[in-house]
């Protein structure tokens, strides 16, 4: 077994990190690290429960952000909203991001959507997974203009192209979809 000789000329069996509780030290200073960071997370929780309990958070600064992020996912499609909080509804219905006076505008400038507001109740679990699955959607005052076309299906106006573009990529999604247990 090979020894560490110290400068001093003393001869040990342990390399210098476990001597005089360097070791020791070091691993006291990694728990405190870590007991910080917990009750850092702790507090801020605990914060962001007492804002919520408190009333609805406004989110005007995300909306720049939003409209583009729908609008992507609808291709032709605009998004205007006036208004976004997110507010904490109670315990059997979770966090519920609130949208106030929606409009949407088609490919041709025409309005195809309107709402007074719609609520969007998310997944508690899937948010602590650092994904957003809303669990229902609830809107109020829809007003949405529809046209028939001259083969007598009726379409959502100004998205004739877009629904079946949409339409297509949800079927693509599904093929690409991994099977559920007992499918062939």
């Amino acid at each position: 077994m090979a020894t560490y000789a110290p400068a001093t000329g003393c001869a040990s069996s342990r390399p210098p990190l476990y001597d005089d509780g360097m070791f020791h030290r070091f691993a006291h200073a990694v728990l405190e690290g870590i007991v910080v960071l917990a009750m850092a997370l702790v507090v801020l929780c605990g914060l962001a429960v007492w804002r919520l309990s408190d009333g609805p958070v406004p989110l005007a600064a995300l909306l720049p952000y939003m409209a583009p992020a729908l609008e992507d996912a609808l291709p032709g499609f605009q998004l205007r909203v006036d208004g976004a909080e997110l507010a904490w509804s109670g315990w059997p219905n979770g966090l519920e991001l609130r949208v106030r006076g929606g409009r949407g505008v088609g490919a041709d400038g025409g309005k195809v959507a309107g709402l007074d507001s719609a609520t969007l109740r998310l997944s508690r679990g899937a948010l602590l997974r650092g994904r957003i699955a809303p669990t229902a959607l609830g809107i109020e005052a829809l007003d949405l203009a529809t046209e028939r076309l001259q083969d007598g299906s009726l379409h959502i106006a100004g998205l004739v192209g877009v629904t079946g573009a949409l339409a297509r990529r949800s079927k693509a999604a599904a093929e690409d979809a991994p099977a559920e247990p007992g499918e062939h």
